[in-house]
């Protein structure tokens, strides 16, 4: 009987993506990846009680009935306080629920009980780096791989390294990943991102395919994908790419496990924002009359969305249908007194054109100067230089007249271009709960399973 409790304890430590069938790309942080702990022997010597309760916590985990997971996960410790299986499983309840401090705490009794055990490394890692710690998070994954040397503990590092700056070793992490495991999706969703982050969108656009080719209905790779190909300039398979996100996230089972996508309180708040990229899309290939239909898509959804008026102000503006535009403008004065950032750089550009077009050349000037050293601020070069040469032909504009300068505006469409890519990187997509109680699974089907990315 011990040998069957000893089982279910290294099942119970090695992770499944067990949220809905098939998943896509989660944030890291409801996850904490397949680590292989085989290792993760003490869990829990006793009898059937202690079996059920984990299973229950493990249910109630997947539920994201986070506080019940708690009480199941305390009962099993009550129960044994040398479970392995219990102690981890509340640390990584105690993570989904970003209660950091806590969730080390269990990491560190499991560490008593299971010194060796590469799980506790690769979730101190990932908490470590959740909390802008990452030179303790570079420790944590590289005590993780001393013990398992695997594609997953690469492609963490891989992330770390990024967030320090060291992108050659970042780099030759992912490399190193999927050399390992040309079927861990997870490495390359990170190198894609790290990709888009550098400029090399084509070779972002070909990991994110990888990605799709695995689980084609992965959301955040269809988003990441539409954003590279638009930083491209390639608009028509970035607005292919955002019609199926749309498509997809009709169906009312995503709002059950794809978190990053759609969030179930406020669902219409993502799809607003899917929709203002692919208005944004349509209206940067001249599209306009699709540019404003999405827009209207937009504010019905998210009748606040400042960037929304302003875009299908645009699009009335270059049709020639000015009331409309001026219509539109106006929607957005009054929004800006109660819901504008105003260390928004694309904001304060967008307004100033808005307030060129209105005739408000003083008004336009302020905002441009604003955006300019907001721009400066964020390191923003191309905005940046993009303003300061407008502001230079807006106050030469002012020896002439203002048709002379709106005109020379007209063409002008970075004022329209929010800065999409910000809600994608640091995004993550394995989303791989560290617990499985179905032992008839085998350890390939697993890693099939949790390659299903997100």
């Amino acid at each position: 009987m011990k040998t069957v409790y000893r089982h279910l304890a290294v099942r119970l430590t090695i992770g499944v993506v067990l949220l809905v069938g098939s998943v896509s790309i989660l944030p890291r942080d409801r996850v904490w990846g397949l680590v292989g702990l085989a290792g993760a022997v003490s869990a829990i010597a006793g009898a059937k009680p202690g079996r059920l309760l984990l299973q229950e916590g493990m249910d109630r985990t997947a539920q994201r009935n986070y506080a019940a997971a708690l009480q199941s996960f305390n009962q099993v410790i009550e129960w044994d306080p040398k479970s392995t299986a219990g102690w981890l499983g509340r640390a990584h309840v105690q993570t989904l629920l970003k209660n950091y401090p806590a969730a080390l705490r269990d990491l560190d009794m499991t560490e008593k009980l299971e010194p060796s055990l590469p799980a506790i490394f690769w979730a101190r890692a990932l908490i470590y780096q959740k909390t802008e710690d990452p030179q303790s998070a570079l420790q944590e994954i590289n005590r993780y791989l001393q013990r398992q040397p695997d594609a997953k503990g690469y492609s963490l590092r891989g992330g770390i390294h990024c967030q320090l700056g060291y992108q050659e070793a970042a780099q030759a992490d992912f490399d190193l990943a999927i050399a390992q495991d040309q079927h861990y999706s997870q490495a390359y969703w990170e190198r894609a991102q790290f990709f888009l982050q550098r400029g090399s969108f084509w070779e972002a656009i070909v990991d994110f395919t990888q990605v799709l080719n695995r689980d084609p209905r992965s959301l955040p790779a269809l988003l990441g994908r539409a954003h590279a190909y638009a930083y491209q300039g390639d608009y028509p398979p970035a607005i292919a790419d955002l019609t199926e996100v749309l498509r997809q996230m009709e169906q009312p089972h995503l709002t059950i496990y794809q978190g990053l996508i759609l969030n179930p309180q406020h669902p219409s708040d993502k799809e607003a924002s899917y929709y203002y990229r692919r208005g944004l899309f349509y209206y940067q290939q001249s599209d306009l009359l699709e540019s404003i239909a999405d827009m209207d898509q937009v504010i019905r959804r998210t009748p606040d969305y400042l960037m929304a008026y302003i875009l299908r102000g645009n699009a009335h503006y270059d049709m020639g249908q000015v009331q409309q535009a001026f219509a539109d403008y106006e929607g957005v004065f009054k929004l800006e007194l109660v819901d504008w950032d105003p260390d928004d750089e694309f904001s304060c550009q967008a307004l100033a054109l808005a307030r060129l077009r209105m005739g408000d050349r003083e008004g336009a000037l302020l905002d441009l100067e604003k955006a300019i050293r907001i721009s400066g601020q964020h390191h923003n070069l191309p905005l940046q230089q993009k303003a300061e040469a407008l502001l230079k032909t807006w106050r030469h504009g002012a020896h002439s007249d203002h048709s002379t300068c709106v005109e020379a505006s007209n063409s002008d469409s970075y004022f329209v271009m929010s800065p999409i890519m910000t809600p994608l990187i640091g995004t993550e997509i394995n989303s791989e709960i560290p617990f499985n109680i179905q032992p008839e699974v085998n350890r390939e089907t697993e890693i099939e399973t949790k390659t299903n990315i997100s």
